[in-house]
């Protein structure tokens, strides 16, 4: 059987204190531009005020 691959995209804000706080995960078929879009809309409809920087980890095969 061949194994699927799938993206967990994970959110963590940092606030006025800054402090990291966890704001947000979800597993997504892959790392699209539609996937990305879902969860940062998703994310703007609960109230996260966003200012975005990204980081994408890569483990090695």
């Amino acid at each position: 059987m061949a194994r699927g691959r799938e993206a967990f995209i994970v959110a963590i804000g940092v606030g006025d204190d800054d402090q990291r706080h966890f704001v947000g995960f979800t597993c997504v078929n892959s790392e699209s531009y539609a996937s990305w879009r879902g969860f940062l809309q998703d994310l703007e409809q609960r109230g996260v005020i966003m200012k975005l920087a990204i980081y994408k980890y890569e483990r090695a095969a």
